[in-house]
């Protein structure tokens, strides 16, 4: 019955002791603060009637987003910049809860397939050589374009609770400002703020009916999306009356394409998607991404130099990180996860002539000893559930961690307990995603 599973989720979930658990698990060693500037370490002191709060404003349907603080994330001089949404840590604790509730009435068709997932399904469709020609449809302005009465519409099919339809409207509709700006509080008339735990799952639900329509008949073409980027491989016969029909079907959502990037041509001629470059046969790293990454690694080697204070320990720690990547919560970051699916060989051993080329020009000591692209590259792609040689740092220890936390980061912890420990070696961690990501964000 539609609604119904909504309303066994909003009882499952709204109470004390999972919204404790999701905040331990997900909000607590977060150091982002919304526009109240208050931090998990405050919000966790008051943590009983911060909860209190939120359920019996929820239950009554008048709980108050605050406004989202801005943060522009540059896209290069060419692009204007991705404006992310920071919620304060009450609302992001809430939205996480709600978007735990979407997920499970939804399933799959809100949540996004991993790039790596979709590159795989391209590679196989690729070896079947049955395919000519690709078109590739990137979506402009995607999130900010999501129509309010189409997306709401789309929600009420299956989610008929009042109280999570107030939540899920307000939560779209709280305006995003710069911390310095003193303007009128308004309401967000169109568009899906970008940042939030809900804001994929919302956009993957406003695109459902399209991705179905798309991916239903797979014998005469096979099709992929991710997010904002549509990718379909076909006859030459067939290309340019979908890509017409997709645009259509897109433009009833309010959508537009970037004509620039929606383009039609041979297979044999290459392609590139989410970051990968597909040249007969070759899987490898579009350019653009390579360049990004190898400053990246530069900039780890020049702040050490002019540093006043080397710590060889931390340069080592950060070329590594940059290097084998990490695993932490069961998740994987690092650059070569991201990539795992190329087979160009060349581009992995160029990248380990690049670290020691660093190492010459900046004079480093040559007992400073770096681990290597290829190696973690084997690592990943054939023993990574058996590997030591990538850092999993779910099994580290309280005396790793510690260790880390002095030795690398240069924080005494002498008079920290464990648990301190523990939450500091997190918090600085949660950097170190942030930096990883940077290397493979922007890849549209």
């Amino acid at each position: 019955m539609n609604g119904y599973k909504a309303y066994k989720l909003w009882h499952k979930y709204f109470n004390r002791k999972t919204l404790l658990s999701v905040f331990d698990e997900k909000i607590k060693n977060k150091t982002s603060v919304g526009l109240d500037w208050i931090t998990s370490e405050s919000f966790e002191n008051n943590i009983n009637k911060n909860i209190e709060t939120i359920i019996k404003k929820c239950c009554s349907s008048t709980y108050k987003f605050t406004r989202y603080r801005e943060l522009l994330i540059s896209k290069g001089s060419s692009s204007p910049p991705r404006c992310i949404s920071i919620p304060t840590i009450r609302d992001k604790l809430l939205l996480s809860i709600i978007n735990m509730i979407i997920n499970g009435v939804y399933g799959s068709s809100a949540i996004s397939e991993m790039p790596q997932v979709i590159i795989n399904s391209i590679k196989k469709e690729l070896d079947t050589e049955k395919y000519t020609t690709y078109i590739k449809i990137d979506i402009s302005s995607f999130y900010s374009s999501i129509n309010h009465d189409i997306i709401l519409k789309k929600i009420k099919r299956k989610i008929r609770k009042r109280e999570l339809l107030y939540i899920i409207e307000s939560a779209i509709k709280t305006e995003t400002i710069n911390p310095s700006s003193l303007s009128q509080k308004l309401y967000r008339k169109e568009g899906v703020p970008e940042g939030l735990s809900i804001s994929n799952s919302l956009a993957n639900i406003y695109l459902n009916n399209i991705d179905e329509k798309y991916s239903y008949n797979q014998d005469k073409y096979s099709y992929w999306r991710y997010v904002d980027d549509i990718l379909i491989l076909t006859s030459t016969n067939m290309a340019e009356k979908q890509k017409s029909n997709i645009i259509n079907d897109l433009d009833k959502l309010g959508l537009k394409c970037n004509e620039e990037k929606s383009v039609v041509g041979g297979i044999s001629s290459g392609f590139e998607y989410l970051g990968y470059c597909f040249t007969s046969g070759l899987i490898s790293v579009r350019k653009k991404s390579v360049i990004s990454f190898e400053r990246a690694i530069d900039s780890i080697f020049r702040n050490y130099c002019s540093s006043d204070n080397k710590n060889a320990e931390y340069l080592q720690w950060k070329v590594n990180l940059k290097i084998t990547g990490f695993v932490i919560d069961g998740h994987k970051y690092g650059w070569l996860f991201f990539y795992s699916q190329i087979n160009d060989l060349k581009a992995i051993a160029h990248l380990d002539w690049l670290v020691m080329r660093f190492a010459k020009r900046y004079k480093i000591n040559p007992n400073i000893r770096f681990k290597k692209f290829m190696r973690s590259y084997n690592e990943i792609t054939r023993a990574l559930h058996t590997t030591n040689y990538i850092p999993n740092l779910d099994l580290y220890t309280v005396d790793e961690k510690r260790r880390i936390v002095q030795n690398i980061y240069g924080e005494n912890t002498k008079n920290r307990n464990d648990e301190v420990v523990a939450g500091r070696f997190r918090k600085l961690m949660n950097r170190e995603i942030r930096d990883i990501q940077k290397d493979v964000q922007s890849f549209s």
